[in-house]
């Protein structure tokens, strides 16, 4: 059995209490509410989704799964998206952070332990890519655009 770097073990722990932490402030703010919309319903689902995946990208990443990798990137691929339409000058630090962030994710995602790890190849890497961007690309399009549409009004 090969020994896990410490990168692993900071990244799924890191993934891992994200997830569950924000899992409980959902629930526990979703029980402050007393007006219950559609618009309301849909945000705390829009954010459970990604509160989970983080927990489960924790999970796959302790347990060496190599869709846990795919599910990582892709999941920060999302927020670099989401938080490219919200670009407005002049830049805030906010902004700023919020592409930093996920920006430096993917590159420690990236680095060559963890992916000896998880056995991710790249034989055909830009093909993978190619996919991965596009199902972001499609879930983001899908999430903000059903309730930016008016579909949930």
């Amino acid at each position: 059995m090969k020994k896990k770097p410490i990168l692993i073990y900071v990244l799924s722990i890191f993934f891992f209490f994200s997830g569950i932490t924000s899992i409980v402030l959902e629930i526990y703010l979703f029980q402050k509410i007393d007006i219950l919309d559609l618009q309301i319903i849909y945000w705390v689902a829009y954010r459970s989704i990604f509160d989970i995946t983080l927990f489960v990208i924790g999970v796959g990443i302790w347990f060496e799964k190599k869709w846990s990798w795919w599910l990582a990137i892709f999941f920060f691929l999302h927020v670099l998206m989401r938080e490219s339409i919200e670009l407005h000058s002049p830049f805030e630090l906010k902004q700023v952070i919020s592409f930093i962030f996920p920006t430096i994710m993917i590159l420690i995602l990236s680095k060559k332990s963890i992916l000896q790890y998880l056995k991710v190849d790249f034989n055909n890497r830009l093909k993978k890519i190619f996919i991965v961007s596009s199902l972001s690309i499609l879930v983001f399009s899908v999430f903000p655009g059903v309730y930016e549409l008016g579909i949930l009004h």
